[in-house]
């Protein structure tokens, strides 16, 4: 290779490893917060806006329907959840092609003062070109579709996994009732039970040897950005023919002279009043969304506190047990108000009785697998941590 510029030669516009290492970090942060806060600020305002419409509506006594909520609820709160979180995704993209279309650098490389460049060969000679505007876009979308692809692989993988866990042991699902909605299901031929089977297992076998050949081609990326060897940081800008640089002053003076040269076209007034109201609700909508989320996660985490030290009253702070019995079925209701020694999870009579934080007992197997796979009480719906569960000794002659 022509080493016509390199990232080592302090001389180089190019930036350094660190920086562009660093910027890598800072853009899977910003992921993992922005994602995390929208994910806790729509359950947040789901679950107030759930309790807001079920004290308007007149509770009756039929078991079919309380079952069906129960059942109904855990599948809602997922796609709440859902909703949440590639809604934070779909902000972080629009943020992420705005910065591009203005600086052509994503953000944290804006936030370093850095850009992209084009190279292209002229006279035989490597040079670094503006990138065009539609090249941005198209690989601000690729980039981000990529993104959302390897998401939903790794998602579905995990489920795939789970799924075979747990059909490995059977004994570990008795405990935990099912929360699946009923439904119609579409119930598929032999046939496609065995194309589907069969795609699952290619998937479930393809997918560890692909994830990690990516990250083995990315992290090869890297190394030769370190030593010199290439000006490509990734594999993605190798194939978009693109480097990152430092910004420098005559970027700067360019942007300001396109800016002036090139006058966007006049806009009616009701099309300017339109935009500027739209940019304000979703600004105002993204805020609310990070807000509920850094407030529920800063609650949440205030009462893990408080329950696991006892400090500030946080027992006191969860409501009687004997006043929450309506969140069961009547069914399950009218069991265990004729026999105490039932657990709430899986209706039969408690086997190495735990009580958790909310005062509820159940069997340990029953309460451990239920905190391990959702960290709440199956009653309450409180925060409840696997440290927090309390073992019963019971006198065998009393």
């Amino acid at each position: 290779m022509d080493r016509w510029i390199t990232a080592i030669d302090p001389l180089s516009p190019l930036p350094s490893f660190f920086e562009l290492h660093v910027c890598n970090v800072i853009s899977k942060s910003l992921q993992d917060v922005v994602t995390t806060y929208s994910v806790k600020g729509s359950t947040m305002l789901y679950e107030a806006i759930h309790a807001h419409t079920q004290r308007q509506v007149v509770t009756t006594n039929d078991a079919t329907s309380d079952d069906e909520d129960d059942t109904t609820a855990d599948t809602r709160l997922q796609l709440v959840e859902l909703i949440g979180e590639y809604m934070g995704l779909l902000a972080l993209f629009a943020a992420e092609l705005r910065s591009s279309l203005n600086n052509s650098a994503s953000l944290a490389e804006t936030m370093y003062g850095c850009t992209r460049s084009e190279i292209r060969v002229e006279n035989n000679v490597k040079i670094m070109a503006h990138v065009s505007r539609q090249t941005r876009v198209k690989y601000t979308v690729a980039k981000w579709t990529i993104k959302l692809l390897s998401r939903v692989a790794k998602r579905k993988y995990e489920q795939y996994e789970q799924r075979e866990t747990n059909e490995a042991n059977p004994n570990a699902n008795e405990a935990i009732p099912n929360s699946a909605p009923n439904r119609r299901i579409r119930i598929p031929t032999l046939d496609q039970m065995s194309r589907i089977d069969s795609a699952k297992k290619l998937f479930r076998f393809l997918y560890p040897y692909l994830n990690f050949t990516a990250e083995g081609v990315a992290f090869g990326y890297q190394w030769s950005y370190l030593f010199g060897l290439t000006v490509h940081f990734s594999p993605l800008l190798h194939l978009a023919n693109q480097t990152v640089r430092r910004l420098t002053l005559n970027d700067v003076r360019r942007k300001k002279l396109l800016s002036q040269r090139v006058p966007r076209p006049p806009r009616s007034e009701k099309l300017t009043k339109a935009l500027s109201i739209a940019k304000k609700g979703a600004a105002v909508a993204a805020s609310i969304f990070l807000l509920a989320g850094w407030i529920s996660n800063a609650r949440s985490s205030l009462l893990a506190a408080r329950s696991s030290s006892g400090v500030g009253g946080g027992a006191s702070t969860l409501p009687p047990p004997t006043s929450s019995l309506t969140l069961l079925p009547l069914s399950l209701r009218n069991r265990l108000s004729s026999n105490s020694n039932l657990c709430p999870i899986c209706s039969r009579p408690r086997v190495n009785p735990t009580a958790s934080p909310t005062g509820y007992v159940y069997c340990y197997r029953c309460i451990l697998m239920h905190v391990r796979e959702n960290g709440t009480d199956p009653i309450m719906r409180s925060t409840v941590e696997e440290g927090q569960l309390i073992h019963l000794y019971e006198n065998e002659e009393g």
